[in-house]
């Protein structure tokens, strides 16, 4: 199973983006403050998050074109 993904960024358009490429919207039951600033990407779902559970996740940083190459490395492998 691929690792999830994880990157320093959280904004209405990077959301819309996950949403439009079929990635539900998973609200996180835990709410601190700096989860306002993370994403979690993993399985077909994401969920903001906290930069303290990115320890097995695949770090993006705040690169959107990082994360969504490595989005698409991904699916194509699943159909392989």
């Amino acid at each position: 199973m691929q690792k999830p993904f994880f990157i320093r960024k959280n904004t209405p358009s990077l959301r819309n983006k996950l949403i439009e490429m079929g990635f539900e919207h998973r609200q996180n039951p835990i709410t601190t403050a700096d989860i306002k600033f993370c994403l979690i990407i993993h399985d077909g779902w994401f969920a903001e998050c906290s930069h303290n559970t990115m320890e097995d996740c695949i770090d993006c940083g705040n690169n959107e074109e990082l994360l969504f190459s490595q989005i698409k490395i991904n699916n194509n492998g699943d159909k392989n």
